[in-house]
C-alpha cells in the first residue's frame, strides 16, 4: 500500500490554498507550474538564491521606465494644443460681416468702404484654409504615431500580465520551499531561508509593481485613443462644417445688391 507524502497532504494545501493562490493572481491550474518552478530551489545554498525568479522579472521595470518617458513626452500635449488651434482658426472663418451694410444715411457708405472688400475676404479665407491644412498635416503625423502606440500598448499590456503571472508562480514556489524547510526543522538552512524569504518578498514587490503598471498602460492608451478620436471629429466634422458655412457666406455676400440690379431699368 502506497503512503502519501506528508508534505503533499499538509504543507501544499497550506502554501497553495485557494485564497493564497488568488492573492497572487493564480488558480489551482497553476500548481503544476509552481512545482516546476520549485525545482530551481532544490539547492537553497545562499549563493544560489540571488538569481531566483530573475527571468520572470525583467520586463516590468523597463516598461515602467518606458511609460514614464512617454508620459513626459510632449507629443500628446503638443498635438492637443495644435488641434485646439485648428478648431480656433476654423471657427474664425466667419464672414458674416461681409454682407452687412451700415444703416446710417450719410456715414453709412463711408463705413462700408472701410470694411474689407470681397477680394480681401476671399484672400483671408484662402490663407486661413492653408493654415488649417498645414496644422492638420502636422497633427495627422502625430496621430499616425499614436495609432501605432495604441497597438504597442496592447502588446505591452499582454507582456506585463504574463510577467505578473510568472512572478506569482515563483512567489508561490518559494513559499512552498520555505514551508517544507520549516516543517523539516532544517536549522542548518536558517541563513538560506532568510535569504529565500527576502527574495520571495522582493518578487512579490515586483508583482505589485506590475499590478500598478497594468492600469497605467491602459490610462495612457486611453488618452491616446481620445486624442485620435478628437482629431477624427475635427477633421471629419468641425472643419467641413466651418468651411461649408464660410463658402455659403461668400456665395451670398453679393445678394443684398441683387434686387437693386434686377429692378434697374433697361438701358
Amino acid at each position: 500500500m502506497t503512503t502519501q507524502n506528508p508534505e503533499s497532504t499538509s504543507l501544499l494545501p497550506a502554501a497553495l490554498s485557494e485564497q493564497a493562490l488568488l492573492e497572487l493572481g493564480l488558480t489551482s491550474e497553476d500548481i503544476g507550474s509552481i512545482q516546476d518552478a520549485s525545482r530551481a530551489l532544490q539547492d537553497i545554498a545562499p549563493g544560489n538564491l540571488h538569481g531566483y525568479g530573475r527571468e520572470a522579472a525583467g520586463k516590468t521595470s523597463s516598461f515602467s521606465t518606458q511609460l514614464l518617458d512617454k508620459v513626459r513626452n510632449a507629443d500628446l500635449d503638443g498635438s492637443g494644443e495644435k488641434l485646439g488651434e485648428v478648431v480656433r482658426i476654423a471657427r474664425s472663418l466667419n464672414l458674416d460681416s461681409f454682407g452687412e451694410r451700415s444703416k446710417l444715411p450719410i456715414l453709412g457708405p463711408l463705413i462700408d468702404k472701410l470694411k474689407a472688400s470681397r477680394d480681401d475676404l476671399i484672400q483671408k479665407y484662402s490663407s486661413t484654409n492653408t493654415q488649417i491644412d498645414q496644422l492638420m498635416r502636422d497633427v495627422g503625423k502625430t496621430q499616425a504615431t499614436q495609432q501605432q502606440r495604441v497597438r504597442e500598448y496592447d502588446h505591452m499590456h499582454g507582456i506585463v500580465r504574463e510577467e505578473r503571472h510568472e512572478l506569482g508562480i515563483h512567489v508561490a514556489a518559494g513559499r512552498v520551499r520555505i514551508a517544507r524547510c520549516n516543517t523539516r526543522h532544517e536549522g542548518k538552512h536558517d541563513t538560506a531561508l532568510r535569504l529565500l524569504d527576502k527574495r520571495v518578498s522582493d518578487l512579490q514587490v515586483l508583482q505589485h509593481a506590475a499590478d500598478q503598471t497594468l492600469p497605467m498602460i491602459r490610462l495612457i492608451q486611453a488618452n491616446a485613443i481620445q486624442l485620435i478620436e478628437k482629431f477624427s471629429a475635427v477633421r471629419d466634422i468641425t472643419i467641413p462644417l466651418c468651411r461649408n458655412q464660410s463658402a455659403s457666406q461668400l456665395s451670398l455676400a453679393d445678394q443684398p445688391t441683387a434686387p437693386a440690379r434686377a429692378n434697374a431699368p433697361d438701358p
